[in-house]
This record gives structure tokens, sequence and C-alpha cells, in this order.
């Protein structure tokens, strides 16, 4: 399974002091350091007025200190531009970051940036593989040479290098978090070295990479739905008036077929029909992940626990516990309060699989029906023959959970189910019915 990174980190700033930001591709967490959890994520980064190769993610953020204090710095490449706290804006764009004195591999971009707190005030720290470097910001260039990581105290994996670096705020002041992968260590100024860690940033920082993770997943969820819309909007006028259909009709009509059992062979008035159904039912998805810095959340196994959304055992109907005595949340689960949550296992599916669930619990948001035993049908649960045909496991029959197979569902069920528009929407995206999802966890 590919193990997600963060690209960047910043530290909020004067009103903002009690928050930071994390950034991955085009996409950002807010964390709060006084509830300690994530309280959004899934923001495009579009918000700060990144634009360009910036908006799609930077490698490295800086808050400027001494005369550049109220400034903060966005790097990617070789270039970087200034965002200004008080404007709320860009303000300079596209300079070289030679300008801070980098050179050699420097020059060409770095990993992350860092300012120096207690005895190292007035310094920055830059990152770029398994070195650093020194700015002095009074100087306003760079004052030490490239040091290996180690200096840090870093070791193993972080001693070759580290996704992004943030100051801690608050109860956390002092500290400093190096971040890589899906773990972090914590470095204390006070005593120059390292004195946690390497520990796992899920269950420690709470939210933070189950949103992130989401963030991930809400963009190539956004990527099937943009390849199935413009499919979806010219095959009405194509059946009515034979107005150009630029894609290939067969794969939409057994894609269609198959995941929605609207037949080929149907009067084109009755295809239409539930076509625009199913349009509408993307439109609404659409809507649903555009509105995502409002609607995502985490949950923790507690607040899973009182959302009732954790397994039981079905015979007895308890809460299912690991060997460890924790619970076990649903990975992901809309509908709440008009949300989707995201919980502690959440990280643990593939990214493919992950975007899966989020344009699935999506649908629950805004469709009543989608819930039912009729409606809400794995796309994994399909007779032998299917299961043989699409490399699936074969599964027994559940009729207390499902009320028939997926592949023999009526169209007017299906144009409910969530897993019918996930999977259709992966069969126009990948041109081959791909089945992303529960049934393929690790993909």
């Amino acid at each position: 399974m590919i193990i997600e990174s963060m690209n960047a980190a910043l530290k909020g700033y004067d009103q903002y002091k009690d928050k930071a930001y994390f950034f991955k591709n085009d996409q950002y967490v807010r964390y709060n350091w006084a509830q300690d959890r994530a309280e959004a994520g899934a923001i495009s980064a579009t918000t700060w007025g990144l634009s360009g190769g910036f908006a799609s993610g930077a490698d490295a953020t800086l808050n400027g200190q001494g005369s550049y204090r109220g400034n903060a710095y966005f790097f990617k490449g070789n270039q970087y531009v200034r965002y200004n706290w008080s404007t709320n804006s860009v303000d300079l764009v596209n300079r070289p970051i030679t300008a801070w004195g980098l050179s050699g591999t420097f020059a060409s971009g770095v990993d992350a940036a860092l300012n120096g707190q207690s005895p190292y005030e007035g310094k920055a720290y830059f990152f770029k593989d398994d070195k650093y470097v020194r700015y002095d910001w009074t100087a306003d260039t760079v004052d030490q040479k490239p040091r290996p990581l180690s200096a840090w105290g870093l070791s193993g994996a972080f001693a070759s290098g580290v996704d992004c670096v943030l100051n801690g705020e608050g109860s956390f002041k002092g500290k400093a978090y190096f971040f890589k992968d899906d773990r972090y260590v914590r470095f204390d100024w006070a005593t120059d070295q390292v004195d946690l860690g390497p520990a796992p940033i899920v269950g420690n920082w709470p939210g933070l990479y189950e949103l992130v993770l989401a963030g991930v997943a809400k963009s190539t969820a956004f990527g099937w739905l943009w390849a199935t819309l413009p499919q979806l909007e010219a095959y009405a006028p194509w059946l009515q008036t034979g107005a150009p259909f630029p894609y290939d009709v067969t794969l939409l009509e057994t894609a269609l077929a198959i995941h929605f059992h609207v037949e080929a062979g149907w009067p084109a008035a009755t295809k239409i029909q539930w076509v625009n159904q199913i349009l509408t039912g993307y439109r609404n998805i659409e809507g649903v992940l555009h509105r995502s810095p409002e609607i995502f959340q985490h949950r923790t196994d507690d607040e899973a626990l009182a959302d009732d959304m954790v397994e039981k055992d079905p015979t007895t109907g308890a809460p299912v516990r690991d060997s460890t005595g924790r619970l076990q949340p649903f990975h992901a689960y809309g509908a709440l309060n008009g949300k989707i949550s995201f919980t502690r296992p959440y990280p643990t599916h593939g990214p493919l699989c992950r975007a899966a669930e989020v344009m699935h619990e999506a649908v629950h948001v805004f469709d009543g029906l989608s819930g039912s035993k009729d409606t809400h049908i794995s796309e994994w649960y399909v007779t032998d023959a299917e299961a043989d045909a699409l490399g699936l496991s074969h599964q027994p029959d559940m009729p207390k959970v499902f009320g028939t197979r997926y592949n023999l569902m009526s169209a007017g069920n299906a144009v409910h189910n969530p897993s019918a528009y996930v999977a259709f929407a992966q069969h126009i995206f990948y041109q081959r019915d791909a089945r992303y999802g529960a049934g393929r966890p690790n993909e």
C-alpha cells in the first residue's frame, strides 16, 4: 500500500497563531493547537491566493521573522511566492529562491523549512535530502554551509530527509515536529535534541493524517467525476437528436448496464429518463465534494461509538474491540448531520479505496434512500460467476445485510446505490470495470 506524506506545514500568525496548516498537493488541513485536533480539512490551496504550480502543492513554507514578520513564504522548485497575513493575499510571485542565498542543490528547491527558537531565534533552517543550511534573518543570507540532518539528532529514515517541519504553539511551544511519511519525531529546542519518536501521526495528531488523506481522496474522486459528467451530459442529446457524441458509446452503455442496470436496448426515452436521474446524482456528488471544508470531519473512536458507527458482534450486538481493547470504527461514514466523518482506521486502506469511500459517502449526504438493504449494496457482493470474472472473492449469502446481489439489482434501486456511482465513474475513467473500493482495500 502507498504511504502518503505531507508536502509542507505552516504555523498560523497573529490572529491565526492557534492554528497550523498542513499542505498536501492541492489541499490543506487546518489544525487547532488548543483543541489538539484537526478542525477542518480538504480545503483548496487556492484559498490562499496560490496559483499555477503553487496551487497544486508547495514544497515548503516558512513565516518571516524580524523585518519580514507578517509574511509567509511558499517554496516550490526554484521559486517562491510571498503571502501577506494582514491582507490574506499573495503579494509577491515567482521569485528565485537564490534570493535567499541558497546555492548548490538547495538552489533547485527545498524539502522543508523551519524557524529557530530559544538560542536559535533569528535563524531559519532549510532542509534538502539529508542536509540542511542555516539562514540569518538579519543578514538576509545563508550563514552556515550544508550540514547533515543527523546534527539534529535525527536518525534512521529521518536522517535521509524529511517531508515537512513545524514549530509547536500553545502547550506545544518549544518543540519542533519533523514529519516523514506517516510518522513524526519531536525536537526540544531547550535541550537541543530529539525527545520523542519516531511515532505514528495517527492517534497522536487527531484527525490530521485522516483529513490529509481525505483531501487527496477528494481530488481523485473529482478526477473520476469530471471524466464521467461530460459523457452523461452528451448521451441524452445524442439519443434524442443524433448530436455529436465524442466518446466511446459502447463503453458508456456497457457501464450503464453493469452498474445502473440501464440496458442499451431500451427505448431512447426510457434511457434518457434514467440517465437524467443518474446525472442529477453525480451533480449532487460534485456539490457535496465542493463543500468538503464544511462537511469533512474527524471522529475519534469514542465519537464514532456515540454515532453508532463501530463494528459490532453480529450475535450480541456489542461493539467489537481488537486485542488491545480498541474499538473498530467504520473507516468513513456519511449523512450524520450532513457530515462525512473519517476515523482512525481510514488511512489503513489504499488510496483508490479511500477515494471510493469519499464518493460513496457523498451519496449518503444527499440521498435519503441510499441506506436501505435494497439500495446500499456493495460492488463486491456479486454472484460467484461475476466474482470470478472480476477477480473478486466469492461471498456467502448475506440476506440480513443485502437485499440482492450487486449484479442483480433493479435500475430503480441502483440509482440510489452509492457503490454504483463509484463503480460506474471508475469504469468510465479507467475504461474498464475496475471496482476500487472495499472489495480491493489495499488498492
